[in-house]
């Protein structure tokens, strides 16, 4: 009994993986990760940034341009 639920568990370990491995190479998803990191670090560069309000500025609406870009592109928020 105890052999069924192991090999249950390494078969769904092995099928995760093979999934994992197609949907990396996936040219669309790679698109998209891309597009998420750059969200990400345009929004630490935000909270990092010590200049004056002027540059802040334009760094603001350039992150928010970012996000819409990936919600009209794919459909939903990153």
């Amino acid at each position: 009994m105890i052999w069924k639920i192991i090999l249950g568990l390494l078969l769904a370990l092995g099928a995760m993986l093979i999934w994992g491995a197609i949907a990396k190479n996936d040219p669309e998803w790679m698109e998209k990760e891309r597009a998420k990191t750059a969200i990400d670090l345009c929004r630490e560069d935000q909270k990092k940034y010590a200049g004056d309000a002027a540059s802040l500025s334009i760094i603001i609406p350039t992150c928010e341009k970012f996000e819409a870009d990936f919600k009209a592109k794919y459909g939903r928020n990153p």
